[in-house]
């Protein structure tokens, strides 16, 4: 398992580059022209073109491609659900 969290890493990682401008770092999707000086949001960007998801629903195995939408997910279904019970 390590070697294909390493492997995807290493995918996402080859659908962005980093450039200077200006003196500033900003990083910039390799398939359309998104910029972002924020790398984690060129990261969540990049699954846009991948497809991937890789946060899940515990419960039910549902897929994300960002881990605050995963959260959200489990507090306003499962949370909320054995709140109302």
């Amino acid at each position: 398992m390590g070697d294909e969290i390493r492997h995807r890493d290493s995918e996402l990682r080859a659908s962005y580059e980093m450039q200077r401008i200006e003196g500033h770092t900003v990083h910039c999707c390799m398939v359309c022209q998104y910029r972002s000086s924020n790398i984690g949001h060129v990261e969540s960007h990049v699954r846009t073109h991948t497809g991937e998801k890789p946060f899940s629903c515990p419960h039910f195995g549902q897929r994300f491609t960002r881990k605050e939408s995963a959260e959200l997910h489990i507090l306003r279904v499962h949370v909320a659900r054995k709140c109302r019970k």
